[in-house]
């Protein structure tokens, strides 16, 4: 049920994220993590890295994961796909 998508124009990528079930950012180094913080301002739940800025920007109010232990990862998309309640709570 994952959909990658390809590059969208801004205004559509807000939209999507609005509406998205959870935003993936598994990044391996990010600068900022910039994408988590709008995506989060958005109510959009996230899943990202547990490692540098993008762990620092999403706080508690995400769900971390090692981004290379892909076990972690498929847990982590089964919990968001089935729990409404954990959506819910990321959301706000």
């Amino acid at each position: 049920g994952v959909v990658r998508l390809p590059w969208v124009p801004r205004p559509e990528l807000l939209s999507m994220m609005r509406r998205a079930r959870a935003l993936l950012f598994l990044s391996l180094a990010e600068g900022f993590g910039l994408p988590v913080a709008e995506a989060m301002t958005l109510g959009c739940p996230v899943l990202c890295s547990n490692r540098g800025a993008v762990a620092e920007v999403a706080g508690e109010a995400a769900i971390l994961v090692d981004p290379e232990q892909r076990h972690e990862i498929a847990a982590a998309i089964a919990r968001l796909e089935k729990d409404d309640r954990l959506c819910g709570r990321l959301r706000a």
